[in-house]
């Protein structure tokens, strides 16, 4: 009978003493005094006389084990076997380690598939983002474009339909701009356009809307708004041009604008 590495077998007669063992116990762990069944077995016996089983852990040299017992029939007395628990666990500690070990490698190997695919979605997403909103804006001025404002006006003229708001809109054109082209060139040019889209931005509520439809000629949107609020921000759009001439060339140039 293979009982593990920490395995007992032992035979107690019918006065409950020890008779052998196996294995043999030590000189340090034998004394003058017979030794007599555990308490645990008394438990046990009171249940049932024949057979049965309980768990302790042994005094002579502290080894949790599980001890199954069964009247010997052919000899007065009880013979037991007892299996250590770390014995009787240690294939299902091994499969729980590897388990363990494969359960960490699947987790790392998902978790790292996981991160490479969330960084390609949000790759993917920033490149769909950057391209609507390449296809929404004006790349000289950074302001809506045609396409954007027109759909931009559309929107905000149904919503002014259900809701029974008004919206003004603004029809901006630059005064005398061939001849800023003319006498710094079309790079000259590029540069006062931004520097105008940059001002009209600056003079806008959040809610409003810049957009270049062509050339110098811009227009601005501006939802629930009243003709005299829309006044206002023309207004203030003109004089802030005005006031803030660009250098082109080493030029200071004055912009004007007419809306």
């Amino acid at each position: 009978l293979y009982i593990g590495p920490k395995g007992v077998i032992a035979l107690f007669d019918l006065d409950k003493m020890l008779v052998t063992r196996h294995p043999t116990l030590r000189k340090d762990d034998t004394t003058e005094a017979p030794m007599r069944v555990p308490a645990e077995f008394l438990e046990a016996h009171r249940n049932n006389r024949d057979h049965g089983s309980f768990s302790l852990r042994s005094p002579l040299d502290g080894v949790e084990r599980v001890v199954s017992y069964r009247n010997a029939s052919r000899y007065p007395g009880y013979l037991f076997v007892g299996i250590a628990k770390e014995d009787y666990f240690a294939a299902w500690h091994r499969e729980r380690v590897t388990m363990a070990i494969l359960m960490a490698l699947v987790a790392t190997v998902t978790g790292t598939v996981a991160c490479f695919m969330f960084g390609r979605w949000k790759q993917h997403e920033a490149q769909n983002q950057r391209l609507i909103e390449q296809s929404r804006t004006d790349p000289l001025t950074q302001c809506a474009n045609r396409r954007h404002l027109m759909e931009a006006l559309a929107s905000e003229r149904q919503r002014s339909l259900r809701n029974a708001k008004c919206f003004c809109l603004l029809a901006l054109d630059l005064d005398h701009f061939k001849a800023i082209n003319d006498e710094f060139g079309h790079l000259g040019g590029d540069q006062a356009l931004r520097h105008f889209a940059a001002i009209a931005k600056n003079a806008l509520r959040a809610i409003d809307t810049l957009g270049r439809m062509g050339g110098e000629e811009f227009c601005v949107l501006l939802p629930e708004t009243r003709i005299e609020s829309a006044m206002k921000i023309a207004e203030r759009i003109r004089a802030e041009l005005e006031s803030l001439p660009i250098m082109l060339n080493s030029t200071p140039v004055t912009m004007t604008v007419s809306i």
